[in-house]
């Protein structure tokens, strides 16, 4: 085997090196030489495993017991629990357990460390110095100014022995009653929320109690922010201020509210019992379940389809619906 002292130097600086060449001879000094460049990549190794140990300040000790073995901090490792309101968001808890960390990061001996986090959005938030978030425009500064101080991204429940305590004081945490509370902003989501609930409460106690628009009321009785998408025809037809008599006598538009078969010229009587409007008539409902008609017409596409041909038929032939005066 083959391998020359600069190409040791160069795999002892920038690991692994993809140009290491090494070629099969019986040689002693090559051997040797093999030999130390794997003692140098052993102790690059344990190099790594020293500084991972120092940046992340975990101080671990193994514990072996009737086969099974787990990992224990040790009491002088520094711990801090909190317990947020149930209106604060996951990324808060997030945001503001990853700036107690820099905090505490920031008071050890200067040297290099590094702090895992196993969520992107705090890390992406932190990294941002025009954030929204307060927290994370204070963490900024704080990593700013200490540049020793890194934070990187870790898998979550993949076995890190810092992620599995940190969910185990979690879970610890949320089960204690009484747990003092770190009081926090409301979120945006909350807030936008909670205002639109009460809008929607005002807004439908209106609805309720109004005195006007009690035909719509039947039809829509819960308010929403969603459109209902009625076409002009059908808006003119279950409103009832379309080209009605009934409606139109009211503003002394016509002379009289009975259409020309004798009818009373109501947006009902023109759907099911106009002997002029026959090709467009439904069932007709009895009087106290008229409310509950207007209901199902407009939630079936195919009655609101005849609805609509019906008022272009009123509109396109208002003459023969309006009795002969003499």
């Amino acid at each position: 085997m083959r391998c020359t002292s600069n190409r040791i130097r160069s795999s002892y600086n920038r690991a692994p090196c993809p140009s290491v060449v090494v070629n099969y001879s019986r040689d002693k000094e090559h051997v040797h030489y093999l030999s130390i460049f794997k003692l140098l990549h052993v102790l690059r190794t344990l190099s790594e495993l020293l500084k991972i140990r120092t940046e992340t300040q975990l101080q671990c000790s193994r514990i072996t017991s009737s086969g099974s073995s787990d990992w224990r901090f040790r009491s002088h490792f520094p711990v801090w629990s909190t317990r947020l309101s149930l209106r604060n968001t996951v990324f808060q808890a997030e945001i503001l357990a990853l700036l107690k960390a820099v905090e505490h990061a920031v008071t050890l001996p200067t040297q290099q460390l590094t702090i895992l986090v196993d969520n992107h959005a705090s890390i992406n938030s932190a990294a941002n110095p025009k954030s929204h978030n307060s927290i994370a425009r204070k963490i900024f500064k704080l990593l700013h100014s200490h540049p020793h101080i890194r934070v990187s991204w870790i898998k979550a429940h993949a076995g890190y022995i810092g992620n599995e305590e940190a969910d185990r004081l979690t879970k610890e945490v949320a089960k204690t009653e009484n747990f003092p509370e770190t009081p926090l902003e409301l979120p945006k989501p909350f807030i936008k929320t909670f205002l639109r609930q009460k809008m929607l409460a005002t807004w439908q106690m209106a609805w309720d109690d109004g005195d006007t628009g009690r035909l719509i009321h039947n039809i829509i009785p819960k308010v929403s922010l969603q459109p209902i998408n009625w076409t002009r025809n059908e808006i003119l037809f279950f409103t009832g201020h379309g080209p009605f008599p009934s409606f139109l006598q009211r503003f002394n538009l016509a002379k009289t509210s009975f259409c020309s078969c004798g009818g009373i010229g109501t947006p009902i009587h023109y759907a099911t019992v106009c002997l002029l409007t026959t090709s467009y008539h439904m069932a007709p409902p009895s009087q106290q379940h008229q409310p509950v008609w207007f209901r199902s017409v407009a939630n079936n596409s195919a009655s609101r389809r005849k609805i609509h041909n019906l008022l272009q038929f009123l509109q396109k032939e208002t003459s023969h619906f309006r009795p002969d005066p003499n």
